[in-house]
């Protein structure tokens, strides 16, 4: 009988063969090399959240800001990491909670930070690129990502157990997801759009779990990022953030992607380090999710994990702000600190059903991979938020390669060849 130790030690193997093309690719010698590869944007939105935005313009030397915020208001907005010639700012707070704001000045690098604090403590950090004048870099990643996740696949019923219960049965996987369903009902209670639950159960997944430094730093086990073992202990890594808010979102009905890759850090775990011009290029592992939000046609980016300073460290539960940064953060802001490689469905809710022979009388190993379809033909207008590059719509590859097609496809073939393998065990498991 073949451990589920086993069946993940298959998953990692098939994950990490889908993050070759992505470290493979010729890095720029130089950051005005990467720079000049860039291309421009004057205007970024930090969210497609109607209740939650600042929207960025640029025009001459100015970066003119406005929006607002449901639960709270900005305190100050300023450069952050480089010394500004003629550095000017204003902030001004609207009676209806609205606000609009102005920074100027020249750096003396080849970027800086804007940073928003909040009334409540929390801060956000957007990227802005200087090169004879402000601008704000497109790298390319929203694409890239957009391709992954329209490439992601439905992982089996028994994939999925394992990250339900991290030794799978089928009692505790019922009990675990009745414990989901009765977060989510108590969280959204009240609330009848999906949006505005989505938005809730992000919330409470940042308020309510803390991040294991500890476990991040020793050996990560199926119970670090199990739904079962995040919901006793209270405490996961980015896997188990991702694991429960997905499944979270299934309880009311939404369709979701647990998406991995590679994300900007400089200070990951164990001292892993990927800064901006290395995120097409470096993969410092991290999940997060996408839900499909029908109203608009699109997929909605959340990550949970990064929007909470929860911190469980030493033994001891520590906690932190909630900021509001990552809920439905827009492509191309999302695109500085992440890149999406590889896209999962998992069904959490279909499990007890197809998981169990006793219970489905269908053989489990006949259960397959299958393609996520979704992908959403018109961009949508909003009256909060223009168009402004929302998810690229790619169905088929028209694009130029840019060298990297034979390495995808050897990694593709690599992949294959593991699920293969990782199949024909299956049946035999199955068969005996």
């Amino acid at each position: 009988m073949m451990s589920y130790k086993v069946i993940g030690i298959l998953i990692a193997l098939i994950q990490f063969s889908l993050l070759i093309p992505a470290s493979a690719a010729q890095r720029p010698e130089s950051y005005k090399e990467y720079q000049s590869s860039l291309g421009r944007s004057n205007i970024l939105f930090t969210s497609l959240d109607r209740e939650n935005y600042s929207k960025f313009t640029i025009l001459d030397n100015i970066i003119n800001i406005e929006g607002k915020y449901l639960n709270t208001i900005p305190k100050d907005i300023y450069f952050s990491g480089s010394n500004m010639v003629g550095y000017k700012k204003s902030l001004n707070i609207k009676s209806d909670g609205s606000f609009t704001a102005a920074l100027s000045g020249t750096p003396a690098g080849d970027f800086a930070k804007i940073v928003i604090s909040f009334a409540n403590d929390s801060i956000a950090t957007y990227r802005v690129e200087y090169n004879g004048g402000w601008f704000f870099g497109d790298n390319g990643l929203s694409e890239k990502s957009a391709k992954a996740m329209f490439n992601g696949v439905v992982l089996t019923s028994e994939i999925t157990a394992v990250y339900t219960d991290e030794n799978p049965d089928i009692k505790e996987i019922e009990r675990t997801l009745e414990e989901v369903r009765r977060i989510s009902d108590s969280v959204t209670y009240g609330l009848t759009d999906d949006y505005q639950k989505a938005r809730a159960l992000s919330n409470w997944v940042s308020e309510n779990i803390y991040y294991d430094i500890d476990a991040s730093r020793g050996i990560i086990t199926e119970a670090n990022v199990s739904l079962k073992g995040t919901l006793a202990s209270r405490r996961s890594i980015c896997g188990g953030f991702a694991g429960l808010y997905a499944a979270l979102l299934e309880s009311i009905g939404l369709e979701t992607l647990n998406l991995k890759g590679g994300v900007m850090t400089l200070s990951g775990s164990n001292g892993a380090v990927c800064d901006y011009q290395d995120l097409p290029y470096v993969t410092v592992v991290h999940e997060w999710v996408a839900f499909w939000y029908e109203k608009e046609n699109r997929w909605v980016y959340t990550d949970p994990c990064w929007d909470s300073s929860n911190r469980y460290e030493n033994g001891r539960y520590k906690k932190g702000i909630t900021a509001i940064k990552y809920f439905d953060i827009s492509p191309l802001a999302f695109s500085q600190d992440h890149r999406v490689d590889s896209a999962q469905s998992r069904k959490y809710f279909d499990v007890p059903d197809s998981f169990a022979p006793s219970k489905s009388g269908a053989d489990p190993s006949e259960i397959e991979a299958k393609p996520v379809y979704k992908s959403p033909e018109v961009q949508p207008e909003t009256d909060a938020v223009s168009v402004q590059s929302i998810f690229p719509i790619i169905k088929n590859s028209e694009k130029e390669d840019n060298g990297e097609a034979p390495l995808y496809a050897a990694a593709c073939v690599l992949g294959g060849l593991i699920a293969i393998m990782f199949i024909i065990i299956l049946r035999n498991k199955f068969k005996n």
